[in-house]
């Protein structure tokens, strides 16, 4: 597991069966002693190495759980996925502060030492949770310029050194910016309200698809990229709303442009559209549902949790959507977008935030909850 959403084509998809006896006991566990936050999803090398990543530290474990070494810069922040590349980990490291501005570096896999770091003061970026893409010697990463938090400008890096190759404004806003490459060059991202990009391997546009919103955030959802050569988008069309006790805004609830539109990659024509039932607001993945199984995109949709709040205001807002929240996930035949099969969790009635959310958390993570998107 190489980076978000396992290799370049940030799919989500792996050849293994999961386990679907859980009784056993884990193999190893990390406490996590300091109670630091972890965005991501570990890195794993080819040795079976796990890689995890705090606020401002990195730790490697060995495939026993033993820590082999840790780096830290608790003078700045790790916001971003990382990713593996030949013997280096490479980070994306920012700032504590509004102008964030973004440091790129490389660890030694075998040391944790620092083999570069190349700093870029001309952007600033924003405090979600993208992550890096790496392929062909190449680095990928999000930042901004116009846009007050999440995305708005592309940036391409070379991975042995950090030298900047080029950059590509847009004119829509990505949250939790994930992009994606066939292995060509090309790379292939989804804005928050459903706009598909591919850019050339200088930059340069090669085609757009879906509507205008200028900057507007609408969900933390995403793209993905199939191995049919079809990148999957999931997105809604209306501006991102907190709840209130008053109104719930637009975090809940399905509505009319809950979306996962199809695109081929080659030209960016639409090859299907499909309504989503539950709000739809993350990054879908796309893979085989087993060895003989059908390709499926696998979107999750439902209802993002809210920080923490005053229980009477909290039980206000979760009576506005009938008591509780609510999730799904729905796999589409990947060629037709009909529907193979659906599962809905329980109503989440307790609160309308997540597990852990009120628990302590590391003085170094600010404020204290995590406040995560739609899982």
């Amino acid at each position: 597991w190489t980076q978000r959403g396992r290799g370049p084509t940030t799919s989500s998809a792996v050849p293994y069966v999961a386990p679907s006896d859980l009784s056993a006991a884990p193999a190893w566990v990390w406490p996590n002693p300091l109670h630091e936050q972890v965005r991501h999803s570990p890195m794993v090398d080819a040795d079976m190495n796990v890689y995890v990543q705090t606020a401002t530290r990195v730790l490697k474990f060995d495939p026993d759980g033993k820590i082999l070494w840790t780096f830290a810069r608790p003078d700045l922040r790790m916001t971003t996925s990382p990713a593996l590349e030949g013997g280096s980990l490479l980070l994306l490291l920012q700032e504590p502060s509004l102008t964030a501005r973004p440091t790129l570096l490389s660890l030694a896999l075998a040391s944790g030492s620092v083999e570069w770091s190349r700093e870029f003061p001309e952007y600033s970026r924003g405090f979600d949770s993208p992550a890096l893409l790496v392929h062909n010697g190449t680095v990928v990463f999000g930042v901004r310029q116009t846009a007050t938090d999440g995305t708005d400008t592309v940036v391409a890096a070379s991975a042995s050194n950090g030298d900047k190759l080029w950059d590509y404004a847009a004119d829509e806003l990505m949250w939790n910016f994930k992009p994606s490459t066939p292995g060509d060059g090309t790379v292939v991202f989804a804005s928050s309200c459903g706009a598909v990009y591919r850019l050339g391997r200088n930059g340069e546009l090669l085609w757009r698809a879906g509507n205008h919103h200028n900057l507007t955030f609408c969900t933390p959802g995403g793209g993905a990229l199939g191995p049919n050569g079809v990148f999957y988008a999931e997105y809604r069309e209306v501006p991102m709303l907190g709840p209130t006790p008053e109104a719930p805004g637009t975090m809940w609830q399905g509505g009319p442009t809950d979306t996962l539109d199809a695109y081929r990659v080659s030209d960016g024509s639409l090859l299907w559209r499909r309504h989503l039932p539950y709000r739809a607001a993350q990054y879908p993945a796309v893979g085989y549902l087993g060895p003989n199984g059908p390709l499926a995109v696998v979107a999750p949709l439902g209802d993002n949790p809210n920080a923490p709040s005053d229980n009477a205001d909290d039980a206000a807002m979760l009576k506005l959507v009938g008591g509780s929240l609510r999730n799904m996930v729905v796999a589409m035949d990947a060629a037709t977008g009909e529907t193979l099969w659906t599962w809905e969790d329980d109503g989440w009635y307790i609160s309308s935030y997540g597990a852990g959310e009120a628990l302590p958390h590391a003085p170094v993570d600010g404020a204290a909850s995590c406040w995560p998107d739609a899982q």
